[in-house]
């Protein structure tokens, strides 16, 4: 049996004369009600000058839909396409190449779109949607939008460059695989306007309100039409916004609109069909955002405005099926999603003392927002990212494990957010997205070498479009520092060419550059400078440890940032290793503790090294009290500094209280701040010993041996302290620590 042939759909434009009338919402509608009984459905928006199409379903598509739909190519890229294209091609050859990838369709399935997820709709059904175009047209000069639009040459389109041809294989392409196309036309008797009602459909449905200016326009379309293309192109009369309120002036303008329509030479009769059964009635309560008819109904199962666009989807199809069902869920949803949810930055900051779920509803609330606005009429850069920085805090509230949001939504959609920005290309939102993004790192992210490669060659990716300004440059620098960082199995060879190509980057900054920008450009030459430090100190044979770390504290002499002051801090520690035995290496020990105490602690060995220094060194008796006061001490009333360093097993814990003990002994007995000192190093054991202490569950006999020699140590230093001089308050709370740790299930980290 043969196959039967796929029927072919039929294209429709809908073309007013003026605007105002309701043609574009007709179009959204009408597309929505036919993808609902199951038919194929594509939208185009011809309406080059005013787009907007995709607007009525703001709310009804999903967030990362509705980001494709505005940054993919639209009917004036697949213009520019066309010509530059043929512009380009040398050969014949060449231009048989465009007229065949045309004749394939690819160039317009490349700017479809879906508009409803499948899941929405019934077996079979689809809605898509062809746009106007994207934010920059054009591939041999890529213009904005309005530019390209306006130097566009539309009688040359078709006069030198075949574009009827162009035009052939689009219609072509559309009723082969959708049962409906629905052009939405500009207004008036422009080019586009006319390509919309000649070339391109099977059927022109005129939109129009009944006042003379309307119906003698369309009246005149429709004669230009049937002069044109005779039978060929079908019209149909759609009246819109017709008045059920006053029948007598209603009824003399819809005679002198058949009057006027008659005179074009269409078929009375078929004009009284059309008017009566493709008129759409005035609606007393549309809201003032553009949506569809049912999301905007009083009532989901009896709205009138529904019901007439049904009838006219029946009857431009002709097929009779039901009104859409759309679940109350669904309306909720996108009547929610269509509330007005901008604010302002003041009222953002209050969130973050806010009751945590009005905060999370409500940011939800203006993410939503966000996302379905007009990125060049609605939002600017201060509002987004107070929205981003609340969205973040508020999802660390929602992300622990008592809770029922275990995902960071919130920050998601605003990654969401920035990342339809960027791609829109409005604005220049690089930074914010990267800032973004590392910040999601830090906080869900976790970390693998393997992630944060493919993350960093995201962010250069971002950074690296568009204008290099020194902040750019500098954080692009940045990253490949990081990538060498985060890569310890690397040969040294293969990390320098990444922090060669980063200081190429660093040398490439001219112009003014402001002083934090100086300070950020300083902090990369110097984490360039440690790495390499670090890199000699293994392997002496590559270069000079010491010559590197001077050339860190050159770089950074006064910084004022945390990251710069811990590269400070980790460049005197190294100085002190590497001149280990002089007085020199005494004092970098100490201005490593005062730069940045988690640079010595970090861990235990680290630790252990400088207080060799220190204890070992000149005037030890002297340097130990001023070491001691540095690493540990704090002022009155502030809490206890959070140590996340030190202790990672239990020899490690006993390493560190062995040290500590080495530390009291060698402080000399008439030390004006001794009993300073020796408060400090007590609660610099106590914070140790609960650190580890929170890290053990269970037990065993093997474990509880190997804690009691931790127990040991730590009794061992309180009487040290204790017979040194430390008080009775330093001593007790040490002590409480002691019996506390000794009481809980043990089970040292290994």
């Amino acid at each position: 049996m043969a196959r039967r042939a796929r029927p072919t759909g039929k294209i429709s434009t809908f073309f007013s004369y003026k605007g105002g009338v309701g043609r574009t919402m007709a179009v959204a509608n009408v597309g929505f009600i036919a993808a609902l009984a199951g038919k194929r459905v594509l939208l185009m928006d011809w309406d080059l000058e005013a787009p907007g199409l995709a607007v009525y379903f703001r709310g009804v598509t999903e967030h990362e839909a509705s980001g494709n739909i505005r940054k993919a190519h639209g009917v004036l890229n697949l213009f520019t396409k066309w010509r530059d294209g043929l512009l380009s091609a040398a050969k014949s050859d060449q231009v048989s190449e465009i007229f065949k990838l045309f004749a394939s369709g690819a160039p317009f399935k490349e700017c479809v779109r879906p508009l409803l997820p499948t899941a929405r709709l019934p077996k079979g059904g689809k809605l898509d949607i062809i746009g106007a175009g994207s934010a920059m047209v054009g591939e041999l000069d890529p213009l904005p939008y309005p530019e390209a639009l306006a130097r566009f040459h539309w009688p040359s389109f078709f006069a030198e460059f075949a574009g009827g041809a162009m035009l052939d294989s689009l219609r072509t392409w559309a009723r082969r695989n959708y049962d409906m196309i629905l052009i939405d036309s500009r207004t008036g008797l422009a080019d586009v306007a006319g390509i919309c009602t000649m070339q391109m459909p099977d059927e022109v449905v005129l939109c129009f309100v009944l006042n003379r200016q309307n119906t003698e326009g369309v009246a005149d379309i429709a004669a230009s039409i049937r002069a044109a293309r005779g039978d060929e192109v079908k019209i149909r009369l759609s009246p819109m916004r017709v008045s059920k309120d006053r029948p007598t002036e209603e009824a003399d303008a819809r005679a002198r609109a058949h009057r006027e329509i008659r005179n074009a030479g269409l078929d009375p009769q078929r004009i009284e069909y059309d008017m009566a059964k493709l008129s759409i009635a005035a609606a007393p309560n549309i809201p003032f955002y553009e949506t569809l008819a049912p999301f905007a109904a009083a009532s989901a199962t009896a709205d009138p405005l529904t019901f007439e666009y049904l009838r006219m989807t029946q009857e431009l199809t002709n097929v009779a099926f039901d009104a859409p069902r759309v679940e109350p869920a669904w309306i909720e949803s996108v009547r929610r999603r269509l509330q007005p949810r901008m604010t302002t930055v003041d009222y953002l900051n209050t969130l973050e003392t806010a009751d945590p779920d009005r905060a999370y509803e409500e940011l939800e609330r203006f993410l939503d927002g966000a996302l379905d606005a007009d990125p060049s009429r609605e939002l600017d850069a201060d509002y987004v990212e107070a929205l981003v920085s609340a969205a973040f805090d508020v999802s660390d509230w929602f992300t622990d494990d008592e809770t029922e949001r275990e995902r960071p939504v919130l920050a998601e959609k605003a990654l969401l957010l920035l990342r339809q920005l960027h791609e829109i290309g409005e604005g220049d939102w690089r930074v914010m997205l990267v800032d973004a993004l590392d910040n999601y790192d830090v906080r869900w992210g976790g970390f693998s070498a393997r992630t944060n490669d493919k993350g960093n060659i995201e962010r250069d990716a971002i950074l690296a479009a568009g204008h290099q300004s020194p902040s750019i440059v500098i954080q692009r620098a940045h990253l490949r520092v990081q990538n060498v960082r985060s890569r310890p199995d690397n040969s040294f060879e293969q990390s320098e060419v990444e922090l060669r190509d980063a200081e190429s980057l660093l040398n490439q900054i001219a112009g003014p550059i402001q002083p934090e920008e100086i300070e950020r450009a300083a902090l990369e030459q110097a984490d360039i400078a440690a790495y390499r430090a670090e890199a000699f100190a293994r392997e002496p044979s590559l270069g000079s440890a010491v010559e590197q770390w001077r050339r860190v504290l050159d770089l950074l002499e006064r910084p004022a940032s945390p990251r710069g002051r811990r590269l400070l801090a980790e460049a005197h520690l190294g100085l002190a290793i590497s001149l280990e035995g002089s007085p020199e290496a005494v004092e970098h020990v100490l201005s490593a503790a005062r730069l940045s105490r988690s640079s010595v602690l970090r861990d235990a060995k680290q630790f252990a090294r400088a207080c060799a220094i220190v204890v070992n060194g000149p005037d030890a008796e002297v340097q130990s009290v001023a070491f001691a006061i540095a690493a540990f001490a704090r002022e009155k009333e502030t809490r206890l500094f959070p140590l996340r360093s030190g202790v990672v097993s239990g020899g490690d814990a006993i390493l560190f209280a062995k040290e500590l003990e080495q530390l009291a002994v060698a402080m000399g007995s008439d030390e004006p701040r001794r009993s300073e000192a020796l408060a400090a190093i007590a609660e610099g054991a106590e914070q140790q010993l609960h650190r580890f202490s929170r890290t053990r569950a269970g037990a065993s006999d093997r474990a509880a041996a190997s804690f009691g020699k931790i127990i040991a140590a730590y009794s061992s230093l309180s009487e040290t302290l204790a017979v040194a001089g430390a008080s009775n308050r330093a001593i007790a709370s040490l002590q409480k620590r002691i019996e506390f740790s000794r009481q809980r299930p043990h089970r040292p980290i290994t």
